[in-house]
C-alpha cells in the first residue's frame, strides 16, 4: 500500500468506505497518521479508527493544509492489489485488531436493490450478499 510507514501522513478519499476504511486501519497500524475525506456524518467513525476527518468539497486543499501544514507523503485513490498489504489486513483482522466494516447484509433477491444502495456512494463499509 505505497510504502507508507511510521511517521508519514497518508491522505485517504471516501475513508469511511469499505475500502478507505481498511486502508486507513492498516496505515495506522503501520504507524502512519491518516488523514481522511468523508461527509460530516462518518467524522466521528473516522475518529474511531485512528483516521483525522475532513470534508469532501470546496476548500479541501486548505482544509487538509491546516491540520498537516508539512503536507502529506502519499494519497491512496483508488483499490490496491498489494498481495503483501492484503495479507497484513487479513492477519489483523483474524487478530480481532482491525475490522471490515459492513454497511448492512441483503440476501442475494435483493442484489438489486444492494447495488443501487452502493451507486449512493454513501455507505460506510462494505455491502454484503448473503447466497444463502
Amino acid at each position: 500500500m505505497l510504502g507508507i510507514s511510521d511517521g508519514e501522513t497518508l491522505l485517504i478519499h471516501a475513508a469511511a468506505g469499505g475500502v478507505g476504511a481498511v486502508a486507513a486501519q492498516l496505515a495506522v497500524a503501520r504507524g502512519a497518521r491518516v488523514i481522511g475525506t468523508a461527509s460530516d456524518g462518518n467524522h466521528a467513525y473516522l475518529r474511531t479508527i485512528g483516521a483525522e476527518p475532513v470534508a469532501y468539497g470546496d476548500g479541501l486543499a486548505e482544509r487538509v493544509r491546516s491540520i498537516a501544514p508539512r503536507g502529506v507523503d502519499a494519497v491512496h485513490l483508488g483499490g490496491s492489489n498489494d498481495v503483501q498489504a492484503l495479507d497484513e489486513i487479513l492477519e489483523l483482522i483474524d487478530q480481532g485488531k482491525r475490522q471490515v466494516p459492513i454497511f448492512r447484509t441483503y440476501p442475494l433477491s435483493e442484489a438489486a436493490v444492494a447495488l443501487e444502495v452502493s451507486r449512493t456512494g454513501h455507505v460506510r463499509g462494505k455491502i454484503v450478499l448473503d447466497v444463502n
